[in-house]
């Protein structure tokens, strides 16, 4: 029997909740589908946190990202929410000018 392919970008809030808890998704078989790659720091906006996750479809290697956020206190406990449903992504070098003292 086939091991089920599901669409990267129409991934449900719980699972993108728990591909960032748990490192990753796998399928029925324990096999990997998709894995956590990068995850930027959180950002504080007062009441909760935002942070970028970025994941990889293992069996094509295409990367993907969404947001997610945080809420709750770092002593007790977090509650998370994604928002928006995963996009395509790709890392690209970006090369910046600013104005430093000299």
């Amino acid at each position: 029997m086939e091991t089920l392919r599901l669409n990267p970008l129409k991934l449900s809030e719980k699972g993108m909740i728990e591909l960032f808890i748990q490192g990753g998704l796998v399928d029925e078989k324990d096999n990997l589908i998709y894995e956590l790659v990068e995850q930027d720091e959180w950002s504080d906006q007062g009441k909760f946190s935002v942070t970028t996750i970025v994941f990889k479809e293992v069996s094509t290697g295409d990367h993907f990202m969404y947001g997610l956020t945080r809420y709750g206190e770092s002593h007790s406990y977090y509650d998370f929410e994604a928002w928006d449903n995963p996009v395509k992504a790709e890392q690209r070098e970006i090369i910046t000018k600013e104005w430093v003292a000299v």
